[in-house]
């Protein structure tokens, strides 16, 4: 539940700040995004290439911050997820448990694979039909998926009114926000992709 909400607060902040240009929004991502990182393991990728995404997507901003700010936030996130970051990427014994997961310690860090890998996380069949398999992770029913049917036509209408915040925006940086969301989608399979094994890989055809 920490993940959700810390990510959706880390994007609203990044937002929020470069629209009104915030030197304070910007400290105060710094702490958030670091805090974010905290909640869960795969967060030490997502989060970095979050940023990466949204400074490049908002670069022409950005240089409109002081120096000072853009140092307070890099300060504030390298002490709150530096020691963490560390421990779990660097440390012999942190590190342990990424060696057991990582796709590369098992030497099947093909390109196919981990193309296949991402796919799965976009795969209709999973999150609306069938779920992943995992009790833990698809705690529904036999034959319901992730997602209940009904928000269908959610999905679709969100899709269009991206698609349109992008092709035809009405205000400022509304392309840059738009585009900053499906940025934020199409980074957020790339951790767990990296990680084995991936949950959704089951279908009407599919099997581990």
């Amino acid at each position: 539940a920490a993940v959700p909400l810390m990510v959706a607060l880390t994007m609203l902040v990044l937002v929020w700040t470069m629209q009104h240009q915030s030197n304070r929004g910007m400290v105060a991502l710094g702490a958030i995004a670091a805090l974010t990182i905290l909640t869960y393991p795969t967060m030490k990728l997502y989060i970095p290439l979050l940023f990466l995404a949204g400074f490049l997507i908002y670069r022409r901003t950005l240089i409109r911050f002081s120096k000072e700010a853009l140092l307070y936030a890099a300060i504030l996130f390298i002490g709150i997820a530096g020691p963490h970051m560390y421990l779990s990427l660097a440390d012999p014994g942190g590190r342990a448990r990424l060696d057991q997961v990582s796709v590369f310690a098992a030497g099947k860090a093909s390109p196919l694979f981990l193309a296949q890998q991402y796919r799965f996380y976009f795969s209709p069949w999973v999150f609306f039909f069938a779920g992943n398999g995992h009790p833990g992770q698809s705690a529904t029913p036999p034959g319901w998926g992730v997602e209940p049917v009904s928000t269908i036509p959610l999905l679709l209408a969100g899709t269009i009114g991206l698609g349109l915040s992008i092709a035809r925006p009405s205000r400022p940086l509304e392309r840059q926000g738009a585009l900053f969301i499906v940025a934020a989608l199409l980074l957020y399979p790339i951790p767990g992709s990296l990680t084995l094994p991936t949950p959704p890989l089951v279908g009407p055809n599919l099997s581990r």
